[in-house]
């Protein structure tokens, strides 16, 4: 039987619409601001979005159109997440600002744009089905553990992902694909929009934006019976619209920098190291943890348990989902956060199991094969409910027990090294005690065939065990950067003064030479360019004994950043440099901080 968007009241849609954002909402916030930038890709994005704005300060707005990353044009990443962070900093101070207010205010950003992902997969759901399956949809996409994780971070994986299911669920409703009718206006906004939405995330990652909103469009158009031609005529429309908004700034990139297309296809090469199996994204059905089993159950329900239109109806998610995962699962570069725009498929997807099993009780039906997943479902939570606590507690019997699995498993170097949240005992327990009621009352509901409430106690679940794994985690070891402490000294240290580290080899490539890591020139707030030793020596010629005279008013420091060892500190010590402080990156065991004082030569009044 389809189950076909029903007549509904825009009053409660939009309630709805808001209660399903609200109660998504609390994990995404929590203790937010509290930790300091660790991840790999929002170090990179903070550190870029903070550089272009303090050079637009100081040269003006015409810099934000190339950012740049210590110095050097940023290109292998267009600008709008750099320029979504400038805007929400455009109150600040760029010489100032406090780097915990910037990680702050770019991971709210961040949250925002997760927000509209959801909001969009609510409205693909009422394209693909009812109120039921749109509210489901986001709630179980909003409480999954990779997207709750990966929206607390604030790079360009989580506008990529709003910028994307935007323009999908636009084109759904361009197409309206289970009405006979769509009218003219109605299509030309949907498609109009889809395509603003697609090159909004063209620039906000990469082209493969383009691919994201493609092939889950043209699927849905093949699918669908009604206007195949129509609708076809929209989607080249939307993607050629897309191409026309993003291309004026890649078209000025390869104009103005050297090599641009190889940079910018850099992000699309794995090294050999980095090479990942074709079954790499299995793994994400562990990730979409509390909902595991129902996106299992859900690649089966267009075969086993529907047909005709109804077929059809899941269909469209179903190839959203799939396509796109064989699409990542075939290139060797592989990550995580890649497959995060397949979240709200693999939601939409779940959701309609849900809203199936939903009718059924209200018809008096029950699916037979249910237990198949409701078994291994509520198992899943209420194991869930005793482990976390004990996680949180972070009980040292547990820790030697998990190096000790480590060790047997040849992985003793992670987890010797291992931080587990920590909270007190108390608040353990009592966590435990909620997660495990929750996870009880939704047994009862589901045995009882109450699949809704079953769906939101599991939702509920989530949103208590998210929250506080969250904020356990922003408080505790892992949360702290190891090089920050370093980076604000030496940026008090050197003040304004000018600094740059030394590459005694002109040859070599700069990002696997000595330069510093992306979170210490972030905290530090600074540019630290390369420096060969032949430069060094232009700028310290003032300091030879035919440039010594009584007319040089007052001498300003230089300061040197170089590796510690034996050979670069010959380097500056032959220059006549002091030793300042010794301090750690991350990127080479230790590095050493030189100063010496150089004369600045008043200009001649000829």
């Amino acid at each position: 039987m389809v189950i076909p968007p029903d007549p509904h009241n825009r009053a409660r849609l939009f309630a709805m619409l808001v209660v399903s954002l609200l109660v998504c909402v609390t994990p995404l916030l929590i203790n937010l601001g509290d930790a300091d930038t660790t991840r790999s890709m929002e170090k990179i994005t903070l550190l870029t979005s903070r550089e272009t704005w303090q050079t637009c300060a100081s040269e003006g707005w015409r810099a934000a159109i190339k950012p740049t990353w210590n110095g050097r044009p940023r290109i292998n990443k267009p600008p709008m997440t750099v320029w979504l962070n400038m805007l929400a900093w455009s109150d600040l101070n760029p010489r100032n600002a406090d780097p915990d207010t910037l990680v702050w205010r770019a991971r709210i950003v961040g949250v925002t744009l997760a927000l509209l992902a959801l909001a969009s997969t609510f409205w693909a759901g009422m394209s693909l089905g009812d109120v039921r399956v749109a509210s489901l949809a986001a709630m179980i996409t909003g409480t999954m553990l990779i997207f709750v994780r990966q929206s607390r971070i604030g790079s360009y994986d989580t506008h990529l992902l709003a910028w994307t299911t935007l323009a999908v669920a636009s084109g759904l409703w361009a197409m309206r694909p289970l009405r006979p009718t769509s009218h003219l206006g109605r299509r030309v906004l949907g498609w109009l929009l889809a395509g603003v939405a697609l090159g909004i995330g063209v620039l906000s990652k990469s082209p493969i934006a383009a691919v994201l909103v493609g092939l889950p469009l043209l699927s849905a158009v093949i699918v669908t019976r009604h206007r195949r031609t129509a609708n076809l005529i929209g989607l080249t429309f939307a993607m050629c619209l897309g191409c026309l908004i993003a291309a004026p700034w890649y078209l000025y990139i390869s104009e103005t920098v050297k090599d641009a297309p190889m940079q910018m296809a850099h992000d699309f090469r794995a090294a050999r190291n980095e090479w990942q199996p074709v079954w790499y994204y299995i793994g994400l059905f562990g990730l979409v943890f509390p909902w595991t089993v129902w996106l299992i159950g859900s690649l089966f329900q267009p075969f086993v348990r529907a047909a005709g239109e109804r077929r059809r109806q899941l269909l469209i998610a179903w190839l959203w989902f799939v396509v796109l995962f064989v699409f990542f699962s075939v290139p060797q570069a592989k990550q995580q956060r890649y497959i995060v725009p397949l979240l709200p498929a693999a939601g939409l997807m779940i959701a309609q199991v849900w809203a199936w099993h939903a009718q059924q009780a209200s018809e008096g039906q029950q699916d037979l094969g249910v237990n198949v997943l409701r078994i291994p479902h509520w198992a899943m939570l209420i194991g869930g409910s005793i482990a976390l606590p004990v996680l949180l507690a972070r009980d040292a019997l547990v820790v030697n027990w998990l190096n000790a699995q480590g060790q047997a498993m040849g992985w003793s170097t992670e987890l010797d090294q291992m931080y587990l949240p920590h909270v007190h005992p108390a608040i353990a327990v009592g966590v435990g005690i909620v997660l495990l009621g929750l996870a009880l009352v939704g047994l009862y509901w589901h045995a009882q065939w109450k699949p809704t409430l079953a769906a939101l106690a599991t939702v509920g679940w989530m949103v208590v065990a998210a929250s506080v794994g969250m904020s356990a985690y922003a408080n505790s070891q892992n949360a702290t950067n190891p090089w920050r402490a370093d980076a604000e000294k030496v940026a008090r240290m050197v003040g304004g003064h000018a600094i740059y580290y030394l590459q005694p080899d002109p040859n070599a490539v700069p990002q696997l030479d000595l330069e510093l890591n992306e979170e210490f020139l972030f905290y530090a707030g600074r540019v630290v360019k390369p420096l060969t030793v032949e430069d060094l020596d232009r700028l310290i010629r003032p300091l030879t004994s035919d440039d010594r005279d009584s007319t040089m008013p007052r001498r300003w420091p230089l300061y040197i950043i170089i590796r510690a060892d034996d050979a670069y500190d010959r380097h500056l010590k032959e220059r006549g440099f002091e030793k300042k402080l010794d301090f750690e990156d991350g990127t080479v065991p230790k590095r050493s901080l030189y100063r010496r004082r150089l004369p600045i030569i008043p200009e001649s009044d000829s």
